[in-house]
């Protein structure tokens, strides 16, 4: 049970980790990794990318205001964030060097 449960998310993973900088062409899917820099937003914090496309962060993100990170995650179905492209459901984040 546990591995039917593991190898769904090892893909998951691996599919965040060799997929930088969110969906290509504006194709929103899931387990994408985004990069860029978060800042506070309406009702949610936000991550503008490297690219400039903003996206609001469920369940994470409060803890780095200011900085340049790396967010794992699936993007939501429907959110109360109100702000930006659309809403990113945090999977993981972890800040990047420089600032």
């Amino acid at each position: 049970m546990i591995a039917a449960i593991a190898a769904p998310l090892a893909l998951l993973a691996t599919a965040c980790n060799t997929v930088p900088d969110g969906p290509p062409d504006g194709a929103l899917g899931d387990g994408r990794a985004f990069e860029g820099r978060v800042s506070a937003g309406a009702e949610c914090p936000i991550l503008t990318t490297t690219d400039g496309r903003v996206y609001s962060l469920a369940g994470g993100g409060e803890a780095h205001m200011g900085e340049r990170v790396r967010v794992c995650g699936t993007m939501a179905e429907m959110s109360f964030c109100m702000q930006g492209e659309g809403t990113i459901s945090v999977e993981s984040i972890e800040a990047l060097p420089g600032r």
